[in-house]
């Protein structure tokens, strides 16, 4: 029997073992290849190999406007809004837009629509025209027929392209100069109308700076084109195809809140548990590349976003006028100060900080089945500067398989438990927030959530049964030795027990011959005569026991602790008795002061007489344990 309990034993190990090897290597064959590494790496425009310039004389602008914005921390952004025409007789597929061939480099967002908000493929070509223009080409989603039109808006974002120039004191200068004016190689048969817009930061002190152009209200000046029909490439607008714009900021107190920023890196981890909450961790190095000390800036997460909390090295940073954003619905923003707890992010220094918040994850969940769909942003933090080298790590908790993704990963892993999504990207500009949306769907592994807390359970439950045998088995093996240097007195131990459960019998049967006297159940003869009996029963059985306890305590010290320890309980037990005599003979001649007195100090003796007996009976079951 005990070689089978064994045998039963072993195998539940090895199984164990076995399920704890196999469970990862089934999660990581279950891994869909199909999301492999992304063929584009990070956020570069990649140059399209060839384009289709058929009919392009034909293709008339009828309409445009553009509005270039100066972020004062270093980003261009431009908007054209164009009507499109298509006088030519066939349908065409594509529109070209050009940007000035030195300038491709530090393009790096692109996008463009239609009127109805429909996203256009746009590419950025390896095409060059008039030796200094590279050519972007938008694919419309259906051909353009001959003589229908179409509007379109054109987004773009720059870096490196708004100069920074330190003007004294607090002091600094931001410049830009280049074209005004969208670049086609199509006529356009009205004016252009440009619109830059130059950032009201904390600061602002106006234009200083500008070739030609009308200033209107609200710091925005206004470029037009002197001629009703343009050709390609402005090629007769003569020197006003160009400007040069400069503003300046000025801040008494020696740091700005605005000047050349950029997240240098960001680690962002977001963690995805089934049992109902995503937890955000980011950490940043914001770096100042700007001419003047930097003692603040904004920073926005999503709206439905809780226990929020900022912190670098030294502790936790506070918000200010944290408050839903006018732009973005989906976000709330703050300001960070520094200036009164850290100092000031000098220029050409960085600046390290984290941030982590959680989320409800049914907030983002589209299916909440065994296949989970979770919609939501990638971006899980906003900033107004460019941010360069930025990884995200998505780990789902619980995650059988990766069944799709809008966005593919560049490197996917698992681990006992976890399977994680890595997300790499350069060059991330606030116009890309709203394009990071992901839809990802995975199986939830509802084995592997129930088999892990069971089998912590099973070990747990092994471990402690182990500890039991072992300690059971270590105490049994010292009694056991010591047992072995004497042979046990079997005969003896049954005799002893034998005959101190006939002399407790005889106690009981003497108590209840009491009881029923003091009830009138029995007459005082009967009782005298019971008494005396067992009384002579019992003296016999005293001499009988003696050469018995003498043999158990002669055999071991356990044997002699046992029988000692019965003694003492007897000894115990004649002193209750005697303490109840006394309580009845007193209270007989009236030396108690009430009846309630004498029952209560009744009650507490019983209750002793009845602890010792248990104490008894334990001790002889305990001597009865070696006889098996």
């Amino acid at each position: 029997m005990v070689k089978k309990k064994k045998q039963i034993f072993v195998v539940l190990i090895l199984t164990i073992l076995v399920l704890t090897i196999f469970i990862p290597v089934l999660e990581n064959f279950n891994l869909n290849s199909d999301l492999g590494n992304k063929d584009i790496d990070d956020n570069a425009i990649t140059p399209k190999a060839s384009i289709n310039l058929d009919g392009v004389e034909d293709i008339k602008i009828i309409n445009i406007k553009r509005i270039m914005t100066l972020r004062g921390t270093g980003l261009l952004v431009i908007n054209d809004t164009i009507i499109i025409e298509n006088q030519n007789s066939n349908p065409i597929s594509s529109v070209l837009l050009g940007i000035p061939s030195n300038t491709s480099d530090d393009l790096i967002y692109l996008k463009a629509v239609n009127n109805e908000d429909s996203i256009l493929d746009a590419q950025l070509t390896d095409f060059i025209m008039e030796d200094s223009f590279q050519i972007i080409q938008i694919d419309l989603l259906n051909s353009l027929q001959s003589q229908e039109n179409i509007t379109i808006t054109i987004l773009q974002s720059y870096k490196d392209l708004i100069m920074y120039e330190y003007v004294g004191g607090s002091d600094q200068k931001l410049s830009f100069s280049g074209y005004v004016f969208p670049l086609f190689p199509y006529e356009i048969q009205n004016e252009i109308i440009t619109e830059v817009i130059p950032l009201q930061y904390s600061g602002y002190s106006g234009i200083i700076d500008s070739d030609w152009g009308e200033e209107k209200t609200g710091n925005i000046i206004e470029f037009k084109t002197s001629q009703d029909s343009i050709e390609p490439f402005l090629a007769n607008v003569g020197d006003n195809k160009t400007i040069s714009i400069s503003v300046k900021y000025s801040v008494n107190g020696g740091a700005s809140s605005t000047t050349k920023t950029e997240m240098s890196k960001i680690e962002r981890t977001i963690k995805i548990s089934p049992w109902g909450i995503i937890t955000v961790s980011e950490n940043y190095y914001l770096t100042n590349l700007g001419p003047v000390a930097l003692n603040q800036f904004k920073i926005g997460f999503p709206k439905v976003a809780i226990n929020e909390r900022v912190f670098d090295f030294f502790g936790d940073l506070s918000f200010s006028n944290l408050a839903a954003d006018p732009e973005i619905s989906s976000i709330k923003t703050g300001v960070i100060s520094l200036g009164q707890s850290r100092g000031v992010i000098e220029p050409n220094s960085t600046y390290e900080f984290s941030l982590e918040y959680q989320v409800s994850l049914y907030t983002y969940l589209t299916k909440n089945i065994i296949q989970q769909t979770i919609r939501m942003n990638l971006c899980t933090s906003y900033f107004l500067f460019l941010e360069k080298n930025v990884q995200t790590k998505i780990i789902i908790e619980g995650c059988f398989s990766i069944d799709g993704s809008t966005i593919p990963p560049d490197e996917i892993s698992a681990s006992t438990g976890y399977t994680t999504l890595t997300y790499d990207d350069n060059y991330l500009s606030p116009s890309h927030f709203e394009d990071q949306i992901i839809t990802l769907t995975y199986t939830v592994d509802s084995f592997g959530l129930m088999f892990w807390p069971t089998f912590y359970m099973i070990v747990i439950a092994v471990l402690c049964v182990l500890y039991v045998y072992f300690v059971y088995r270590r105490k049994r093996k010292g009694i056991t030795s010591e047992l072995e240097e004497k042979e046990i007195p079997v005969n003896e131990i049954r005799e002893f027990c034998s005959l101190y459960s006939e002399k407790t019998a005889l106690i009981l049967e003497i108590r209840k011959a009491e009881s029923d006297l003091k009830s009138k159940k029995i007459p005082k003869k009967k009782y005298r005569m019971l008494v005396k009996k067992n009384e002579n029963k019992i003296d016999a059985i005293e001499e009988e026991l003696k050469p018995f306890k003498d043999t158990l305590m002669q055999t071991n010290e356990t044997f002699e602790g046992l029988v000692k320890r019965l003694e003492v309980l007897e000894t115990e037990r004649q002193t209750v008795i005697d303490g109840l005599n006394l309580l009845d003979l007193r209270y007989r001649k009236g030396k108690l002061p009430s009846r309630t007195a004498y029952m209560s100090l009744k009650d507490d003796f019983q209750k002793r007489m009845r602890k010792i007996d248990r104490s008894i009976d334990k001790t002889i079951q305990q001597l009865r344990g070696y006889l098996i």
